[in-house]
């Protein structure tokens, strides 16, 4: 791995990402550069699951949306009042992805506070476009996968909820 390209080293420049500062606005104008490679973004992935780098691996899944021919918006690290605090959206002409990138298969709250969003998005936005979640996850532990898969079927939303892995994604 090249040294000046890893999260580490860009960490020092950039600094602890933080909703609104400058750091989130550098690190996400980096990553989002067209001159990256799918397997760059492999490599920062990788380095992200592997350091724990939370915030770091939500904005480069994100951008991911960007390479798959969707419009990215970045999300927030931390709720947010009067707002839907998802870690990002992918959106075209007809339909919406929100985003929810975890390190792990383990959530804080269950899988319908993603359903709670799109439904949430679909009232507030009123334009007629289907609108999706989407787990993306670090782990590609098939146990782990199963059961986190098992909770998104059981789920009230078990129909506009899908996960899959960062891995996968690629």
């Amino acid at each position: 791995m090249s040294g000046t390209n890893s999260l580490e080293d860009l960490k020092k420049l950039y600094g602890e990402l933080k909703d609104g500062e400058e750091s989130q606005e550098n690190f996400r104008d980096f990553i989002s550069q067209e001159k990256w490679k799918l397997n760059d973004y492999k490599r920062w992935l990788d380095e992200a699951v592997q350091g724990k780098l939370s915030r770091e691996f939500q904005d480069i899944v994100t951008v991911l949306g960007e390479r798959l021919g969707f419009k990215a918006k970045f999300g927030y690290y931390s709720s947010v009042k009067n707002d839907i605090p998802y870690d990002g959206l992918w959106e075209n002409d007809d339909q919406r992805i929100v985003i929810e990138a975890k390190l792990g298969t383990w959530i804080r709250n269950d899988v319908n506070q993603l359903g709670e969003y799109l439904a949430r998005m679909s009232s507030e936005k009123k334009d007629g476009k289907k609108t999706y979640g989407m787990y993306v996850v670090g782990s590609t532990d098939e146990d782990q996968l199963r059961s986190f898969s098992e909770q998104i079927r059981g789920s009230d939303y078990a129909k506009k909820i899908r996960l899959i892995s960062y891995v996968d994604l690629l």
